[in-house]
């Protein structure tokens, strides 16, 4: 830029300075240590300086390219081991596949020897579709027409299966149901309270506590603790209470559906009285000592009609302690 009167500005002087450097030429030798000769050739310093930025962004690219690579590399090898854990993963889903398909075939016979026992006719169809259970054939992985795996279909046949086997199971809950009503009118429950006392003495021949020779013990004879709570062992109505002094005591006679009575003795009291409607497990009186006996315990007797029966037939508890030395 010149000034009005065509002067050179400080600007320009400045320019055309640095222009005459860039344009200075170099001249360059390689000179071997060997007798050959040199090689000398001229550069600008215009030439040189984009020699060495072509240089530095070789170098940069180099660098950048190099990092990016390792970083994939990196990434993929973090894959690969992703994929191995997947597979591992994989095959103990398979195995759990497996045990899965063999225990529904247990589940099915079981369920198929069930309802047979309480003559039920089976759900529509096969409760499970044979599926082999074979470990070796869970592990071929071998895609169906639908794009699955054989495992997944596998698995949608036992979940059609068990839906289908909630028709058995409802129809068998329905049936244990109405069986719970039935045998609430059967004396089948423990006479104490909370399935408490030990037997001793059971039904059948004995010797007479009292009087050193054999009868027939009508009962099963219950011995715990003075007061324990005594309960009916089935549905039904208070026949008969009261006292006999030679004999039982403090008594209740108790009458059920289907001809059954039973029969409680030696109570310290009793709490019900006669004609009263009482339900299985209801409280009917409290365990004594009163009458001919040597200790606190219940004589318990089952009649149907007018025949004694054992009553450990009807019985209905988990454990039976046995203490033929207790008292009587």
């Amino acid at each position: 830029m010149s000034n009005k009167r065509g002067i050179p500005s400080d600007l320009d002087r400045e320019s055309r300075r640095l222009l005459r450097k860039g344009r200075k030429r170099f001249t360059v030798m390689i000179v071997p240590h060997s007798e050959n000769k040199g090689i000398s050739f001229h550069i600008s310093l215009f030439s040189l300086v984009f020699f060495f930025i072509l240089l530095g962004g070789l170098l940069f690219g180099f660098f950048f390219f190099s990092a990016n690579y390792t970083g994939k590399n990196r990434t993929m090898a973090l894959q690969k081991k992703s994929l191995m854990d997947t597979e591992a993963s994989l095959d103990v889903v398979l195995g759990e596949v497996s045990s899965l398909v063999k225990a529904s075939g247990f589940f099915e016979d079981a369920l198929d020897s069930t309802l047979s026992t309480i003559q039920t006719d089976k759900a529509d169809g096969d409760l499970f579709l044979n599926s082999g259970g074979d470990l070796s054939s869970l592990l071929d992985l071998r895609e169906t027409d639908k794009n699955s795996f054989d495992e997944v279909v596998e698995l949608q046949r036992l979940k059609t299966s068990l839906e289908k086997s909630v028709t058995s199971l409802n129809e068998i809950s329905q049936i244990i149901e109405r069986q719970r009503f039935l045998m609430a009118d059967v004396p089948n429950l423990w006479p104490v309270e909370g399935g408490g006392g030990h037997i001793s003495a059971l039904f059948g021949p004995d010797i007479h506590p009292f009087g050193g020779y054999w009868y027939i013990h009508k009962g099963v004879d219950i011995g715990s603790f003075s007061g324990a709570p005594l309960v009916a062992t089935a549905n039904g109505e208070v026949y008969e209470v009261g006292y006999d002094k030679n004999g039982y005591g403090y008594y209740v006679i108790l009458r059920h559906k289907y001809g059954f009575y039973t029969m409680y003795g030696h109570m310290q009291r009793y709490l019900v009285k006669e004609g009263q409607t009482v339900t299985q497990g209801e409280r009917i009186g409290l365990m004594g000592s009163t009458g001919l006996s040597t200790g606190p315990h219940v004589h318990y007797e089952i009649r149907v009609g007018t025949d004694v029966v054992d009553p450990m037939s009807y019985l209905n508890i988990m454990e039976v302690r046995t203490n033929t030395s207790a008292s009587r």
